[in-house]
């Protein structure tokens, strides 16, 4: 297992790196709260350096995402991994991240 990162690049970007778990997301969401609380109008993170992916980046994402309508900050997610594209189709929440996600 990789532990997982969360390194901020300037004040409305992050680098998520490692492998997203249950054992893995509680320290990444409170990170994740602390970056957005920095951003301006819009937030990015980046996943092109995430690895294993569990149900867990769904809920880590959901919370990011909740925060982040709360402090009115528009939350940008890119290159979200393939696998974690089943796991959203499943729980149903295509709607919700489709307009989260860039390419």
């Amino acid at each position: 297992m990789v532990a997982p990162t969360l390194n901020a690049d300037g004040s409305n970007k992050a680098q998520l790196t490692g492998d997203l778990t249950l054992a893995t997301v509680t320290p990444l969401a409170r990170r994740g709260r602390c970056l957005i609380s920095a951003a301006e109008d819009v937030w990015q993170v980046d996943m092109a350096g995430v690895d294993q992916v569990s149900s867990a980046a769904v809920a880590l994402l959901l919370d990011w995402y909740r925060y982040c309508e709360q402090r009115e900050v528009r939350l940008e997610i890119a290159n979200v991994p393939d696998r974690l594209q089943p796991i959203i189709a499943i729980s149903d929440l295509q709607p919700v991240f489709t307009k989260l996600f860039i390419v």
